[in-house]
């Protein structure tokens, strides 16, 4: 492992329901190390955003976990956390060689209209301090099929045509995530959230989202600082929560 300590305690298990919900039990006893990974063969019970479940294909899917201190992070400021794993995973995926790679917010990784990777963070707070981020991370390495009721999934076997190797894209995502914790850890905050802003999905272009389920046509600007989505619509521009907006 390429790290200076990502991955370098890596635990892996063949099923699992949730490699996240793993993490939270076994902190239940004694925090896990900084960096300790939970890699999962299979997850039958993953999460996503919104109360939705990630599906993994035994075999062909990536399900992980990775586990990290940021006490430096203030509970108010903990969406920079959702910056650094977006930033760190579009830059990984975009070096294997494939283009249109972007983040929809809050934390889905896109390529073109077909979402390869989703993020799941779950943060155990005391006091002002995040004491520690539980990163829930499921990427398509190499499925072929899917669901029915993920019409728009996409894999990375699917873009570039050959079977991946897990085990190396995990390398991968420890590595490329590592950095950016490592500057969020520096204090480079601004120019990660400028980064995510730069790859944020369907930036400054007209969509179609529903809001308080009224349909509506909108222009994505940016985020806020405690990650609310800036969309701009009749001349106004409003912040959304992930409750109160959904793309079409």
């Amino acid at each position: 492992m390429e790290t200076l300590f990502t991955g370098h305690n890596l635990i892996t298990l063949d099923a699992i329901a949730s490699t996240n919900s793993y993490v939270l039990e076994q902190s239940a006893h004694a925090r896990l190390p900084e960096g300790t990974v939970i890699l999962a063969h299979h997850q039958f019970g993953g999460r996503g955003q919104r109360g939705s479940q990630w599906h993994s294909q035994p075999g062909t899917g990536l399900t992980m976990s990775i586990v990290y201190h940021p006490t430096f992070v203030p509970p108010i400021a903990q969406f920079n956390l959702n910056l650094m794993v977006s930033v760190g995973l579009v830059k990984w995926v975009s070096q294997l060689g494939i283009a249109d790679v972007s983040v929809k917010w809050p934390n889905d990784i896109y390529v073109g209209d077909s979402k390869l990777a989703g993020i799941l963070i779950e943060n155990v707070i005391k006091g002002d301090q995040i004491l520690q981020s539980v990163i829930g991370i499921g990427v398509n390495v190499n499925n072929v099929t899917f669901s029915p009721e993920l019409p728009n999934a996409i894999s990375l076997r699917m873009l570039n045509g050959g079977l991946l190797n897990v085990n190396e894209c995990v390398k991968g995502i420890c590595s490329f995530i590592e950095k950016q914790y490592l500057r969020l850890r520096a204090g480079d905050k601004e120019n990660l959230k400028a980064d995510y802003k730069k790859l944020l999905y369907r930036l400054d272009k007209p969509s179609q989202f529903y809001v308080a389920g009224e349909l509506t046509t909108g222009v994505i600007t940016g985020v806020t600082d405690t990650g609310k989505l800036l969309l701009s619509s009749n001349g106004e521009t409003k912040e959304y929560d992930l409750k109160e907006i959904r793309f079409l």
